[in-house]
């Protein structure tokens, strides 16, 4: 019994501080992203586009594509956002006991969601990421990078995990619910 109350409670402070993690997290992550699209050097966003910097001399351009590349980082990261959002009121629910609460299992399967549509969305922005870096250049050096990689096949995996635990938990709590009302 012990033993039990003691795990519970580590739970429950555990996801309290997730809650608040996930709360500070949220409005700050996509405001650091885009300062640091517009204070990083333009040969570092290009290697992180995968393409080739832009030429030199081009400084109206860079300029130009810093501040759009910052504004496009800022779009890529609101589904995460949400979602952070969501996760927060998800563990706001652990951390006041209740588990299986639809409002607890609504923030875990709204999470999921939404890192699913980030994780979807991110070739499209790195896409845009290298049209953008690229479009100043003399024609020929213009580059659309598609990536597909293990991290998106991982991302997308765990994220499908989520939302069929979430799907899994709704259904057994309304079973619950129903034989509850059977006693």
């Amino acid at each position: 019994m012990n033993a039990n109350s003691s795990h519970r409670r580590r739970i429950v402070r555990f996801s309290a501080a997730m809650s608040v993690i996930c709360a500070v997290l949220m409005p700050v992550g996509p405001f650091v992203l885009f300062f640091l699209a517009l204070l990083a050097p333009i040969d570092t966003l290009a290697a992180m586009a995968g393409v080739a910097p832009l030429q030199p001399g081009s400084v109206d351009a860079a300029d130009g594509a810093r501040l759009l590349f910052g504004i496009f980082a800022l779009a890529s990261a609101l589904p995460l956002s949400f979602g952070l959002i969501r996760l927060a009121a998800c563990f706001g629910g652990f951390a006041r006991g209740a588990l299986f609460a639809p409002s607890t299992i609504a923030g875990l399967r709204d999470f999921a969601g939404a890192m699913l549509v980030w994780t979807l969305a991110q070739p499209l922005f790195r896409a845009a990421y290298s049209m953008i870096l690229t479009f100043g250049g003399p024609e020929g050096s213009r580059q659309i990078v598609v990536q597909i990689g293990s991290d998106f096949i991982l991302m997308s995996v765990f994220a499908l995990c989520v939302l069929i635990v979430s799907w899994v938990l709704t259904e057994a709590s309304a079973l619950s619910e129903e034989n509850a009302q059977f006693v």
